[in-house]
């Protein structure tokens, strides 16, 4: 199996700079658990991208801090990179930024979170699968779905809105501040107690 990873993260601060990068951190999360997996990362906020996708059994698109609505050429190629994607269907797995890239390339719609910034640590329960911890930093999020998306997980309000009923259901939800010094490699424990579970 070979994974592009297309690295989004335009974080260039000192913090960052003391931690793995996206990329890097998606190799060693997933490569703990599928050690025969070959990785390959682009930094596309740099433009960066794969001279095709030929070879690729599918792509990683990580966070960032940039918008999708940003008039960076790099997000307007990465968005026909998707596209391109799809029309060849390589399965996609977007992180923060990344899933709303591939909805917004793919037909779907990303605005404003109606609640507001999330920031930090997010608990989630998940009915069957435990509960997960994961850092959160986004204003933005996928307000439609393109054609034949499905959703894993919603808040049960927006489920209502809908007409959506859950296949499972969130039992428990809080969201605390967090250390920034923590924010660098947080989500690697959490989603690879996740990988395990699935």
């Amino acid at each position: 199996m070979h994974i592009a990873i297309l690295v989004t993260n335009t974080d260039e601060s000192a913090f960052a700079g003391r931690h793995p990068r996206d990329g890097a951190k998606f190799a060693g999360l997933l490569g703990a658990v599928r050690p025969d997996w070959r990785f390959s990362e682009y930094s596309v906020k740099d433009g960066f991208f794969p001279a095709t996708l030929d070879g690729f059994d599918g792509i990683i698109v990580t966070g960032s801090p940039a918008s999708v609505h940003d008039a960076h050429p790099w997000i307007a190629r990465l968005l026909d990179v998707l596209r391109d994607a799809a029309g060849q269907g390589v399965p996609m797995f977007g992180a923060c930024f990344g899933h709303q890239a591939i909805a917004m390339a793919l037909g779907g719609t990303v605005g404003r979170n109606p609640d507001g910034w999330v920031l930090g640590l997010v608990h989630t329960q998940i009915q069957g699968l435990g509960p997960i911890r994961l850092y959160a930093a986004h204003l933005e999020q996928v307000t439609t779905l393109p054609e034949g998306a499905v959703v894993v997980i919603m808040k049960a309000s927006e489920a209502a809105k809908l007409g959506k009923t859950p296949l499972a259901r969130i039992v428990s939800w809080a969201q605390a501040g967090v250390d920034p010094s923590v924010m660098g490699t947080g989500p690697i424990p959490a989603s690879r107690a996740a990988l395990k579970k699935a």
